[in-house]
């Protein structure tokens, strides 16, 4: 694996990680904390831990924090998906001049993630309401240049990412 695709496969992750922070349920994430933390044990559970008492909750409250990590809520977790790249732009297919209003009928994004070498960017199609429709992350490192394939659900995560970013 050549240095911009080992980039290339780090962004994608990140992205992912982000996009999970986003969707987490802080809401059942903070009642399971609070749950946990004025659980006392009783005289039927005496020595047992919360945890140990309610497994399942102990599991999803696990969870739910590994995808938070160290957002406090929906809207931190969105704005490090805003703060993420380093620049974004769009762009428009071929027009007569004076024929398309600025940002009118764009049909194309950029998002770049990380430049010199390596270098790496999302691109991608936008539809008629201009949200993105197909998005692939190209990376690039002093003379090669590659496309990384997305894979199962991050296809689908990259583009509400982008979606996020766009603010489409």
């Amino acid at each position: 694996m050549s240095d911009s695709s080992t980039q290339a496969r780090a962004q994608v992750d990140s992205i992912v990680e982000m996009m999970a922070a986003v969707e987490c349920d802080y809401d059942l994430l903070r009642d399971l904390r609070d749950e946990r933390d004025a659980w006392q044990a009783d005289e039927d559970t005496a020595g047992k831990a919360w945890g140990d008492e309610y497994p399942s909750a102990a599991e999803e409250l696990s969870e739910l924090a590994a995808a938070a990590g160290d957002c406090e809520d929906r809207d931190d977790a969105e704005q490090r998906v805003h703060e993420d790249p380093l620049s974004v732009e769009t762009r428009s297919g071929w027009h007569a001049p004076g024929s398309a209003q600025d940002g009118e009928g764009d049909e194309e994004f950029r998002i770049l993630l990380c430049t010199g070498g390596p270098h790496v960017e999302l691109r991608g199609d936008l539809d008629q309401y201009g949200s993105p429709s197909r998005v692939y992350v190209v990376h690039k490192n002093w003379g090669t240049n590659g496309e990384m394939s997305l894979h199962g659900g991050e296809q689908t995560t990259v583009l509400a990412y982008c979606a996020l970013v766009l603010g489409a």
